[in-house]
């Protein structure tokens, strides 16, 4: 009899030693105020619940366009849930080097990075607003400076980006013409080509009748000036 009574006595000891061990078991997670039930199944090796209702709103980070599609250790490279920042320069490398501060979401949204409204607006209040062909175009055809990506400090002026194109040209040729680097003397911003120029002709040979439909080549055989 008493020893059918030490082995009841020994287990619930072993039981209730077993049940306070685990309740001051180190969470791997960190100090977190959810039940284990909540993402985990006991049932399942790999203690993730399919149906788990944990709701990452419920943390004040919801998960909103690109991180819906993300894998969680993609972020949470720590257990310790604690241990990762909430602002986007905390997962994300700033390919801009700074150049644009830290607030990527003047230009960017979780939905996408591709935000081009945003950005063409965002550029609108620069030195340089974006009007004509230069509304359209991709960024990287002008942001390709002497640094990798670089965004600030590029020349606002037509000779900046397209003397290339003024060295270049053909019918008629710039250079040998002596054209000033004014582009805008000819060509209009707000044009979506580089063709159908307009100039202004001089007061003293003003152009009329068929002279407005005559090609600039057909008089300036040899020169411009």
């Amino acid at each position: 009899m008493n020893k059918i009574l030490i082995v009841f006595v020994f287990f619930g000891i072993l039981i209730t030693w077993s049940a306070v061990s685990l309740s001051f078991q180190d969470n791997p997670h960190g100090d977190i105020d959810y039940s284990c039930e909540l993402c985990h199944s006991a049932g399942n090796c790999s203690f993730r619940n399919v149906e788990s209702k944990f709701k990452h709103a419920d943390t004040g980070y919801p998960l909103l366009g690109a991180h819906l599609q993300t894998k969680c250790r993609s972020c949470h490279e720590s257990l310790i849930f604690s241990q990762i920042g909430v602002a986007c320069i905390d997962c994300h490398t700033d390919i801009h080097a700074g150049e644009l501060g830290l607030d990527c979401q003047n230009c960017h949204t979780p939905i996408s990075w591709e935000n081009r409204f945003e950005v063409w607006e965002e550029h609108n209040m620069t030195r340089f607003p974006l009007i004509g062909i230069h509304a359209v175009i991709d960024c990287e055809a002008c942001h390709r400076g002497p640094a990798e990506k670089q965004f600030t400090n590029l020349p606002a002026t037509c000779e900046g980006c397209h003397n290339e194109d003024y060295l270049n040209s053909k019918n008629p040729d710039h250079l040998l013409a002596g054209f000033e680097k004014q582009c805008e003397m000819c060509h209009s911003l707000t044009s979506l080509t580089w063709q159908h120029a307009q100039y202004t002709h001089p007061f003293s040979f003003p152009l009329q009748g068929a002279h407005l439909n005559t090609e600039c080549i057909a008089c300036h055989s040899q020169t411009y000036t």
